[in-house]
């Protein structure tokens, strides 16, 4: 007898099983051991889980799937509210509303409890997750050390290194990040636009940096991410071969974005206000984008734009009291900074007579005009489709 039987055949014996008295129950069992060949106990144990799968415990369900559909389509109308202002505005809305009575009655009971587990997968699936874009990588966290919570450096060369996603609403595919280098005692800011997070990519143009620097890195943080926490980019700080040329290479504590907070700042000010958030998601853009940073943009911010920086903070009472120092370009401190040798400052001083910030500032917005058109025309071209 196959198992499907052996089931049936069970299952028809319980129905009677069930309404019959104690010597019929009795003479029942003896059948089925004698029949399938088991033991008294496993038959009590079979007609015992067929009754524990027809009594099943708990709640009986009072909200068809019929209620939490039209459930769902209110709260999308209301612009996906919180279940307690849901509870407040259905009555407004339900008169509007085009279902039947009995739905707009069982809709009208629910309370905010009920909506919000109702809800929960629906929210789930449309839960805005934050787009850092940041994966760990475990394998050379013991190698890295943790950078040290002290950001008074004597001189250029310290810098810190984080990533921006240009990815819009969504992180999915392949998309232009911007890398952002700032120098903590000058604030001389760099940044350059890459596809994707490729470790090799980013080496690249943090190779790319390190030529346009005035000065030379002694010192570099990062944060956890897997574009930094890679054997390339340790290498190419620590080279095994060549100890003499190691660069300290550090990271920051996972989670704690005050310990980069210089490069966090330029992120903000040199990526984000400058680009917004539109998704930059076609290789036509890097190019372009890699010209403004390099040519125009780094210009404009490090010999033009005067930046201040915490001195000290003080408590009093229940306020905080922050000095600062006076407004100054990474250029001018860099140009008072005895580490920086004469023919460097030379150079320097050759590059600002050079330039011209209206010319700057008029080409940088042509730039921009134009990358945003190829980036509208990419749109265009994407819906068509």
């Amino acid at each position: 007898m196959s198992n499907e039987s052996k089931k049936e055949y069970i299952t028809l014996l319980f129905a009677c099983y069930r309404n019959s008295s104690k010597k019929e129950r009795s003479r029942i069992l003896d059948e089925i051991c004698r029949n399938l060949q088991i033991h008294r106990k496993s038959a009590i144990r079979l007609f015992g889980s067929i009754s524990k799968e027809k009594n099943k415990k708990g709640r009986k369900k009072v909200y068809s799937f019929e209620v939490i559909r039209h459930l769902k389509i209110l709260w999308e109308s209301m612009d996906y509210i919180c279940a307690k202002r849901m509870v407040a505005a259905i009555p407004n809305w339900i008169g509007h509303y085009e279902c039947t009575e009995e739905v707009k009655k069982k809709i009208l009971e629910m309370s905010a409890s009920t909506i919000d587990r109702s809800l929960k997968p629906f929210r789930s699936a449309l839960r805005r997750r934050r787009n850092c874009g940041t994966k760990s990588s475990r394998l050379l966290k013991t190698m890295i050390p943790i950078k040290p919570l002290d950001w008074n450096v004597p001189g250029p060369g310290t810098v810190e290194m984080d990533t921006v996603a240009h990815c819009g609403d969504s992180l999915s595919g392949e998309f232009i990040w911007s890398l952002t280098l700032t120098d903590i005692y000058s604030g001389w800011t760099e940044n350059r636009a890459i596809w994707g997070k490729l470790s090799l990519q980013v080496l690249d143009m943090v190779q790319d940096i390190q030529k346009s620097l005035p000065f030379s890195l002694f010192s570099v943080s990062v944060d956890n991410g897997s574009e930094f926490i890679c054997h390339k980019l340790f290498q190419h700080f620590c080279p095994p071969d060549h100890p003499e040329r190691h660069i300290h290479f550090t990271r920051s504590r996972a989670y704690k974005k005050n310990d980069q907070c210089h490069v966090e700042q330029k992120n903000w000010t040199h990526v984000r206000q400058f680009w917004g958030y539109a998704r930059f998601d076609d290789k036509k853009a890097l190019d372009p984008m890699n010209t403004l940073y390099r040519d125009y943009y780094s210009y404009l911010q490090n010999f033009f734009m005067p930046q201040v920086k915490l001195l000290r903070k003080t408590r009093i009472g229940a306020r905080v009291k922050r000095e600062y120092t006076k407004p100054q370009t990474p250029y001018q401190r860099l140009l008072g900074c005895p580490a920086i040798s004469d023919d460097k400052k030379e150079e320097l001083k050759r590059q600002y007579a050079a330039l011209n910030p209206f010319c700057l500032t008029k080409t940088i917005r042509e730039q921009q005009r134009t990358i945003a058109k190829l980036q509208t025309v990419i749109v265009q071209e994407q819906e068509a489709a």
